[in-house]
């Protein structure tokens, strides 16, 4: 009997537990027959209207500004050298500027060309008054050895 005790009670267990999930899925099935009900029975929006800018494409040239960095160099360099020494007052061309023969490149200081010009002007002066000095010194000594010759040879 103690077997047959057990059996009942499980299957009692067992109908309780099939009348439950049945239940669950009872209320589960009205459940979603309710929200389609209310899903069908909310009002579609009304189909609306949107207006749009149209544009028409034609084909143009555009330029588009860029800038790269880089690295010139010249085919070749070339070393200015000048004839007289002084500090620069200005530089006339530009860098990568083309120049020919006679273009005038840079204006040197003038002052200093000036002042030895003027220091070479005195010098010319003081050597030309030097040599007409020597000049009538070398007269002068010509006159005095004629003298001192006609003197020796009258004395003898």
């Amino acid at each position: 009997m103690h077997t047959c005790k057990k059996f009942t009670t499980f299957a009692r267990k067992l109908a309780i537990v099939s009348i439950q999930t049945h239940m669950k899925v009872k209320h589960f099935s009205i459940l979603l027959a309710a929200a389609a009900v209310l899903a069908s029975c909310t009002k579609l929006p009304e189909e609306q209207h949107t207006s749009f800018e149209t544009l028409t494409l034609s084909r143009q040239t555009v330029t588009a500004p860029m800038s790269w960095s880089a690295a010139i160099r010249g085919k070749g360099d070339v070393s200015i050298v000048s004839r007289s020494t002084g500090t620069l007052d200005a530089i006339c061309v530009k860098d990568g500027q083309r120049v020919k023969k006679g273009d005038v490149l840079f204006l040197i200081d003038s002052r200093r060309a000036e002042n030895a010009l003027v220091h070479a002007k005195a010098d010319l002066q003081t050597a030309i008054a030097n040599r007409e000095n020597a000049k009538l010194e070398a007269e002068s000594n010509k006159e005095l050895a004629w003298w001192a010759m006609s003197f020796r040879v009258s004395a003898t």
